[in-house]
């Protein structure tokens, strides 16, 4: 094969890639790797697991809430490196890992924090990445030490937050919400153990209407209170 030949077969190549959808060549996730240790928050009415990944200058602080007992975990992302997971758009598909199938269509939120950081929220979602509206055994000590990762894939962004082993984190979260419904007059270990959620016996879209509101209040736009 001549040197124009060579030269062309290049060119070829080049373009071929360039044809190929970004998803398709997005295939591996990027793996962020933790800057800090977790730390357990106990708040007033609820709990929170926190630590910081990424690069800097792309850090991102990964943070799971919780408000009872139980697998299920609000997330939230924090920081700069959040803008990677695009502008638009309201759902991912994400998971605990490495070896838990993700699940589809999350729901996603953005906005900003008091510092002015970017916000991505997301969840709820299961420790094992099960339906987390329904009732669920408790995860067992083996299936918490198989989770290691957090991966979250939007599109072409596809990001594995490496957590470590958790089992130390996660006990550190249950002795949180034990402590909180105690707090509240609450059995930990039933709450934990719920055969199945509190469901709403009629639809919350019909427990309030516009008529409820003062009128008085809604002709001039003052704030006010609405009770059944």
């Amino acid at each position: 094969m001549n040197k124009t030949s060579r030269t062309l077969g290049t060119y070829a190549a080049i373009f071929a890639m360039a044809a190929i959808p970004r998803p398709l060549l997005a295939s591996t996730p990027e793996m962020l790797s933790s800057r800090t240790a977790w730390i357990v928050h106990y708040a007033d009415d609820s709990c929170r697991l926190g630590r910081e990944f990424g690069a800097e200058g792309e850090k991102i602080m990964v943070m799971l809430d919780q408000f009872a007992p139980g697998d299920v975990y609000h997330i939230t992302l924090a920081g700069k490196g959040t803008e990677r997971l695009g502008k638009t758009g309201s759902d991912a598909d994400m998971g605990f890992g490495p070896e838990l199938a993700l699940q589809k269509q999350v729901g996603l939120m953005r906005g900003t924090n008091t510092a002015g950081e970017p916000v991505v929220v997301l969840g709820p979602l299961d420790l094992l990445n099960r339906d987390s509206e329904g009732a669920h055994p408790p995860a067992t000590a083996a299936e918490v030490a198989k989770i290691r990762e957090l991966r979250i894939r939007r599109k072409s962004e596809d990001l594995t937050f490496r957590l470590g082993t958790m089992t130390s984190a996660l006990a550190g979260m249950r002795t949180c919400t034990a402590d909180l419904v105690k707090l509240w007059g609450l059995d930990p270990v039933q709450q934990q153990n719920l055969a199945s959620l509190p469901a709403p016996l009629t639809s919350p879209s019909k427990w309030l209407k516009s008529s409820d509101y003062p009128k008085r209040c809604a002709r001039t736009s003052r704030p006010s209170s609405a009770s059944g």
